[in-house]
């Protein structure tokens, strides 16, 4: 009779902040952030930032991390592919098939990927813009934005893109950026008294400066 114990892998009694170092400085040797990384780890788990932070600080071991994720994602089942040698979808143990979900993720951030593709996320354009950068970063940041975002109409959001877009002062485009997502967030579907988009709207352009 063999009364060999079961030993755990080595990782899970890791803690969580020793392999998020390392989470950083792969993701930044490739040129990208601290704040990816987080933003991964948080889309995953349902930690926000400071829940993460806190997690971090306690030295927390990476099989408890993953055990006391408070909502972990419904989607992160949509994610597949090798890393470390192994189709993450057909890990058998739960608690590691949540570790490679994580490795898999910040190995595509590493290759380049656009985040709302490794996050699974879809943001919808406008009829003739598309999504900017830092209001992309914002959308992908604030699930509830995201999806009312995606409820509009084609024209709708292409009236926030220009709207946002035509400032000429970062200052205030950030302004606008934040307006978006609290009116949003009220139900609101079209900017406040704006007159519409001169790029679709050719009689508008007289309420624009040309440049």
């Amino acid at each position: 009779m063999n009364n060999t114990k079961m030993t755990k892998p080595r990782i899970y009694t890791m803690s969580f902040a020793r392999v998020y170092l390392c989470y950083v400085a792969k993701a930044e040797k490739k040129g990208r952030t601290k704040a990816e990384v987080d933003q991964i780890i948080c889309w995953l788990t349902g930690y926000n930032e400071k829940e993460l932070q806190a997690q971090l600080e306690n030295q927390t071991d990476v099989e408890t991390f993953i055990a006391q994720s408070p909502r972990p994602h419904p989607s992160r089942t949509l994610i597949n592919g090798v890393v470390c040698g192994v189709r993450v979808e057909n890990v058998k143990d739960a608690t590691m098939q949540e570790i490679r979900y994580l490795d898999k993720l910040i190995d595509e951030l590493a290759k380049g990927k656009a985040m709302e593709k490794i996050l699974k996320k879809e943001i919808a354009s406008g009829v003739l813009h598309n999504v900017p950068a830092d209001l992309k970063e914002t959308l992908l940041s604030h699930e509830a934005v995201l999806e009312k975002w995606n409820s509009l109409t084609p024209l709708a959001r292409n009236e926030w893109i220009c709207w946002t877009t035509i400032v000429k002062k970062p200052e205030t485009r950030k302004d606008h950026i934040d307006r978006l997502c609290a009116d949003l967030l009220k139900g609101k579907r079209r900017p406040c008294c704006w007159p519409g988009c001169p790029h679709h709207r050719p009689n508008t352009q007289k309420w624009f400066s040309k440049k």
